[in-house]
């Protein structure tokens, strides 16, 4: 029965995370498409105004994120009612909070004088964060009930749809056909999973409901948004001081960074849920060793093969099919190296949860518990410091070494 389980849990994110692989082998071609379409400045441009969304999505206050254990959690037990009131309470709440922020981004195109690809650009950030708020809502409530056949279809589509759409529209818009396609691909994956996953919110916004739930998710959204922060920091740097010309030739590393995150990534989405369900089934020694230790293990022998081939390849390829992106060669190598490093950070998140240690430091737990948990939270530091350390370097490096001509 365990072996079938384990089977299971392996072709889950076997398949998943082929879903996501492809995906990113979209997100390159369509990467490679925009590059070819457009100059470094617009594409610098594109990705200064894309960390608009990015941030916006941590102000769900990691109410989202949260859904992934507790609905779990509560269905388990079948506490349908619990479930309900917090489904509500999170839809309602989360959706105030993205009115504002997209209300903001209306107010500076209104108020300050800016060009038309800005306030352009400023106006489908907003849109975007309105329908990201509703299509982060739909993920995460079927990643919680496991539907990851339907996610590895719609991620299929997905990259599919904005690789085309991408294709056509830059060519005949430049520029406004990047805004465009991204707000008509994510409608159409949003349309799809309506059809095939009808959603209906049945529960109302209860204040203390959010408010309990937000004291759970955001410790977890601090932790996704120092990520963040470390990840997207090099950007805001490289734009302030060298230009959009130069962060679009690091754009080359932020993609090969996501499709090399991948495999971890969908590990974790698979894993937490089956975490959450099995918390109280299993000993405490049986979900560490099946949950944190074996893909702990597995992530840090598989990555060597993933990482390995890339980094050989990325020289060649870029020089070949990018010519004029060739100064994005040394930052992206650099990133690559410290992906090791980052990848071992994500199996993490589902223990430090089910057990409520990102709540309080001062839990009642047995003495055995706090070892492991004193152990287990020293080496998430140290894996933790290595990609800052990495990040670190590469500002450096790239604020000296690519600012001329390559050699």
């Amino acid at each position: 029965m365990q072996a079938n389980q384990q089977e299971s849990v392996v072709s889950v994110i076997a398949k998943y995370s082929s879903s996501n692989i492809f995906i990113q082998i979209m997100r390159m071609a369509t990467a490679f498409i925009r590059t070819k379409l457009l100059s470094p400045e617009l594409y610098g441009l594109w990705h200064i105004l894309i960390v608009v969304p990015k941030y916006a999505a941590y102000s769900t206050l990691g109410t989202h994120t949260i859904m992934r254990y507790l609905l779990p959690y509560h269905d388990a037990r079948d506490e349908q009612q619990q479930i309900e009131e917090i489904k509500g309470s999170i839809f309602y709440g989360a959706l105030l909070i993205k009115i504002l922020i997209a209300t903001v981004l209306v107010l500076i195109v209104l108020i300050i004088d800016m060009n038309i690809m800005w306030r352009l650009g400023l106006l489908t950030m907003a849109c975007l964060i309105l329908m990201e708020w509703y299509y982060d809502y739909y993920i995460n409530i079927l990643k919680s009930y496991q539907k990851f056949r339907l996610l590895t279809s719609a991620n299929y589509i997905k990259a599919t749809v904005a690789l085309v759409g991408s294709a056509a529209l830059i060519y005949l818009f430049g520029i406004y056909g990047v805004y465009l396609s991204s707000v008509i691909g994510l409608l159409i994956i949003i349309f799809y999973l309506r059809i095939k996953y009808p959603l209906r919110v049945h529960g109302n916004f209860r204040y203390p409901v959010f408010i309990n739930v937000l004291k759970k998710g955001f410790p977890l959204m601090i932790y996704g948004l120092s990520i963040m922060l470390i990840i997207s920091s090099t950007k805001i740097i490289i734009a302030y001081f060298l230009g959009t010309e130069q962060l679009g030739y690091y754009g080359i590393a932020i993609v090969v960074h996501d499709f090399l995150m991948q495999v971890p990534g969908t590990s974790r989405e698979v894993i937490e849920p089956r975490l959450m369900r099995h918390l109280t089934q299993n000993s405490d020694e049986k979900n560490l060793r099946e949950y944190l230790l074996k893909p702990l293990v597995n992530t840090a022998y598989f990555m060597p093969l993933l990482i390995g081939p890339v980094f050989f390849i990325i020289p060649g390829l870029v020089s070949l099919a990018l010519p004029r992106y060739v100064q994005g060669i040394t930052p992206t190598l650099i990133i690559t190296l410290g992906g090791y490093f980052y990848s071992l950070n994500y199996i993490f998140r589902g223990l430090i949860v089910a057990n409520n240690w990102q709540l309080l430091p001062r839990l009642h737990i047995s003495y055995g518990w706090r070892s492991r948990r004193a152990t287990a939270q020293t080496f998430f530091s140290s894996l933790h410091r290595n990609s800052v350390c990495s990040h670190r370097h590469l500002q450096g490096h790239l604020s000296s070494g690519t600012s001329g001509t390559p050699s």
